[in-house]
């Protein structure tokens, strides 16, 4: 099995196809060379859905043209006779075949009932094997070593804009991104399982963004290893180094602050984890809060799932036992105020490229979704995304509904800039941050923007209220 099988045995139907342009035989070939440009076509079917007598080409048009024949006839005398088709339900490998045997670049697609219902090129069929993230989970899971998972996850930073702009909302976008890594994650374990002995039983989470299935464009990881009580703590510690590196060489480098599970405070046994998510819980500082917040965003990836669910109950367990800890978990939500001035405007900052600009994670983000982590933990919230975990506060009535689909919303849109704009640094060759330039925006985005940055201070003020941050020293 190759990396392209994935994408060869899907269905025809299952890619997105073109209707195709209907004549009859006794159209013109001028207008029917006018119908296949409306549509912009390179060709057109002669006859109906039911009954399809021939297809008239551009290249038929041009021989036309270049013999000096009158184009005024009918596009019967014209047109091929016959099509070659293929039904909705046949694999793309049959496609292909077609193609190969009849040696042409165009196919009819018919449905079910045998009516023709699109037209299949070979653009089309090159076009899908590029954009689809079936294709390249496939490839990423057919991958030998971290250099081919390199080549096969490269192209995910193209696909996500993409994805975008055919349609595809920052939500769902980001899922199939997380999907993506997700296969990435996965495969890398089983390379590191098979390059030295196995530990033994063990789950692989990984955290913060990539947890909540909100990383875009990731330029590092979070992760951790729970521990079965029978595993082997050392040669857990070599597989979690040889996974770093096989991530590494994969384009995924480890946390700068090494939250990763080579390091031994990221990886330990359920029972380790406990105590040390106590002792977060009590000498809450800086760093516990950092540590919690990562942690309430776990998400299972890898191996034994009942240790990372076991895991996932020890960390709502820790906060519950020290309230406290959410009050200061909290308290990191409303540290960064929004990026608007008392009048209402934009407050931008000179950056480093001599634009201005605003961090839109600082002030806009970071707010939404450190908050969303608060009420998670509190009222014991399994889904990670923040959208699920707004619409639990609602459903808890911390928020009400409309409040929640606000910050939805806004969440949303923010994401959306965010990750356009970390499109358009790599695409000048520049590190993805993210800041957003008000000089490239629309003046209803800009609109928009601070219309989000004003729901988001509403959302502090309902944190700071409920959890009495004024009263925190």
């Amino acid at each position: 099995m190759t990396s392209e099988d994935g994408f060869l045995g899907l269905r025809v139907g299952s890619l997105t196809l073109k209707k195709p342009v209907f004549v009859d035989e006794l159209t013109t070939v001028v207008e029917a060379a006018r119908a296949m440009r409306a549509a912009s076509a390179t060709a057109c079917l002669v006859g109906s859905p039911e009954s399809v007598a021939g297809i008239l080409t551009e290249r038929d048009i041009v021989g036309a043209v270049a013999d000096g024949r009158a184009l005024y006839c009918p596009a019967s005398e014209l047109m091929s006779r016959g099509v070659v088709s293929v039904s909705e339900e046949e694999l793309v490998s049959e496609a292909f075949l077609a193609m190969i045997r009849h040696s042409i670049r165009r196919l009819a697609v018919t449905d079910r009932e045998g009516r023709t219902k699109a037209m299949l090129t070979e653009r089309d069929l090159m076009a899908a094997r590029l954009e689809s993230p079936v294709a390249l989970s496939v490839a990423i899971s057919n991958a030998s070593d971290g250099e081919s998972l390199a080549r096969a996850y490269a192209g995910l930073g193209d696909l996500l804009p993409l994805w975008l702009k055919q349609g595809a909302d920052v939500s769902r976008a980001g899922a199939l991104a997380a999907a993506v890594r997700d296969q990435l994650f996965v495969r890398a374990a089983e390379l590191a399982l098979l390059g030295g002995p196995d530990p033994g039983m063990m789950a692989l989470l990984v955290l913060g963004s990539e947890g909540r299935r909100e990383q875009f464009l990731a330029t590092d990881q979070d992760n951790a290893l729970v521990l079965g009580e029978n595993a082997d703590i050392h040669l857990a510690e070599s597989f979690a180094l040889r996974l770093m590196a096989i991530l590494n060489q994969a384009g995924l480098p480890p946390c700068p602050h090494g939250v990763t599970a080579d390091h031994a405070s990221w990886r330990m046994t359920l029972a380790g984890w406990e105590n040390r998510l106590a002792t977060l819980g009590r000498d809450i500082g800086p760093d516990a809060v950092l540590a919690l917040s990562l942690l309430a965003d776990l998400r299972h990836v890898f191996g034994e799932k009942s240790l990372s669910d076991g895991l996932r109950q020890a960390v709502i367990h820790a906060v519950r036992e020290n309230p406290r800890s959410l009050r200061y978990m909290a308290r990191e939500a409303v540290r960064f105020e929004p990026p608007i001035s008392i009048f209402g405007t934009l407050s931008t900052e000179k950056t480093d490229l001599g634009r201005e600009g605003l961090d839109i994670k600082r002030g806009g983000i970071f707010p939404l979704t450190q908050g969303a982590r608060v009420l998670a933990l509190e009222f014991g919230m399994e889904r990670t995304d923040t959208a699920s975990r707004l619409l639990g506060a609602a459903a808890a009535g911390v928020l009400s509904g409309e409040t929640a689909g606000d910050l939805t919303q806004s969440m949303e849109f923010m994401q959306e800039l965010r990750l356009r704009f970390q499109a358009e640094a790599l695409a000048e060759g520049r590190e993805p941050d993210s800041m957003v330039y008000l000089d490239r925006m629309s003046r209803m985005e800009r609109s928009r923007l601070k219309e989000c940055f004003k729901a988001v201070a509403g959302f502090q003020a309902i944190l700071s209220n409920k959890y009495a941050l004024r009263l925190l020293t």
